[in-house]
């Protein structure tokens, strides 16, 4: 998702690892990361505003044409670079919007690979699926 870095999807910075340190003798636990069974491992992303809606408040009537389109425009982006977000039918609060009034998209962690999608190439189901979804909630009935 290199290319969609500061477009689509937040910009990526890095890693920070925090590996696991004995608590002291007294302490209840034995590790400072309790029941883990391993490190700490966070990522550095770029901050990317507020959700544009939050789930509770997502229907269509809130949304204008251009909203939809601008929505739809950023799973396609995805597509075109070979990602299913899995989250298009019903998870607004995925969809942020930043200080420049761009649509972001974030929470990756259930997306997968597909084959990229290439203007007059067939499309694989599983994206054809996701737009079916995200066209349902955007557009038709949910």
């Amino acid at each position: 998702m290199v290319p969609l870095q500061g477009i689509v999807v937040p910009r990526f910075y890095g890693v920070w690892t925090l590996e696991q340190t004995p608590c002291p003798p007294d302490s209840e636990h034995e590790y400072a990361l309790p029941g883990t069974g391993a490190d700490c491992i966070l990522t550095i992303l770029e901050h990317v505003g507020e959700p544009w809606m939050d789930d509770r408040s997502a229907t269509r009537q809130n949304m204008d044409e251009a909203d939809r389109e601008r929505i739809r425009e950023a799973h396609r982006a995805l597509h075109r670079v070979g990602v299913i977000h899995h989250h298009a039918s019903h998870k607004m609060s995925h969809t942020m919007l930043d200080s420049q009034g761009r649509i972001r998209l974030i929470d990756f962690e259930r997306s997968k690979r597909c084959k990229p999608v290439v203007d007059g190439e067939p499309v694989s189901w599983a994206v054809l699926e996701e737009m079916g979804m995200l066209d349902r909630f955007l557009w038709g009935e949910w």
